[in-house]
């Protein structure tokens, strides 16, 4: 996808993505996916920022999936204990 002024209307947003070119961005309605081909793992962002922990929180999601530890990886890395009913480290 191009990353252009109408698909990331955010210009901080737009210059943090286009440092990982390696990443497929795809626009939903208001959201932003962007997957690693490789991995096939993906993150899924808000198009706008709402306050500076946004970017920060985007730039850190972004380091994970490009060291394959996206959404996909996290869920496989934790299981629900039905008794405790939260989430517990390990496999």
């Amino acid at each position: 996808m191009n990353i252009d002024k109408h698909s990331i209307p955010n210009k901080d947003f737009r210059k943090l993505i286009a440092h990982y070119s390696q990443f497929v961005v795809e626009r939903r309605k208001k959201h932003i996916k962007i997957v690693n081909p490789k991995t096939k793992d993906f993150v899924i962002t808000s198009c706008s920022v709402s306050d500076w922990r946004g970017l920060r929180n985007l730039h850190h999601d972004l380091e994970r999936l490009a060291s394959g530890h996206g959404y996909l990886a996290m869920k496989q890395n934790y299981k629900v204990d039905p008794m405790v009913k939260t989430k517990v480290a390990g496999i």
